[in-house]
């Protein structure tokens, strides 16, 4: 086990995470956030911190960090870092694609009622009927994937050779 491998794909997840961790605090409103409190947010009524590229660096953000945690977490078991990064991205392909119509309609259609009982469940509803379904977003998580996946390969050849 390459233990400098894990600690710096965990790291670079870390870092990753707080960038798109500013996105929300900065550039989203409280009311669109589950997990940070509404008077956390500073976006209603300030200009963007991260203009355009706000929109889709969370999808970025979210595939790079899974990927990269993943891979370290499971080290053990020497899953092939190409089989985790298809697997996440296509996690959340299926998941951004699921917010475009007619699918969102029909997605929160089949949920069962009781995700209202769930507090992080909760939520699942309204991804999908509130999200927006972009080709953008897409694009951001492949790109994050190629991103893990060179990650990966370059923090697996570190101290190899020690």
């Amino acid at each position: 086990m390459n233990r400098r491998a894990e600690f710096s794909q965990i790291v670079a997840a870390g870092g990753i995470f707080l960038v798109g961790a500013l996105v929300y605090l900065f550039d989203r409103s409280g009311s669109d956030i589950y997990f940070i409190p509404e008077w956390w947010t500073l976006a209603d009524g300030t200009p963007t911190l991260f203009g355009a590229l706000g929109r889709s660096l969370p999808s970025f953000a979210h595939t790079f960090c899974f990927i990269l945690l993943t891979s370290a977490l499971l080290t053990p078991w020497q899953i092939p870092p190409l089989k985790i990064c298809l697997a996440w991205c296509g996690t959340e392909a299926l998941l951004e694609s699921g917010q475009a119509d007619p699918f969102a309609t029909r997605i929160v259609d089949m949920l069962p009622a009781w995700l209202a009982d769930w507090p992080i469940l909760q939520n699942v509803p309204g991804y999908f009927s509130r999200g927006a379904f972009d080709l953008a977003d897409l694009a951001a998580i492949g790109l994050g994937g190629v991103a893990a996946w060179c990650t990966i390969v370059l923090t697996n050849s570190i101290g190899v050779n020690d």
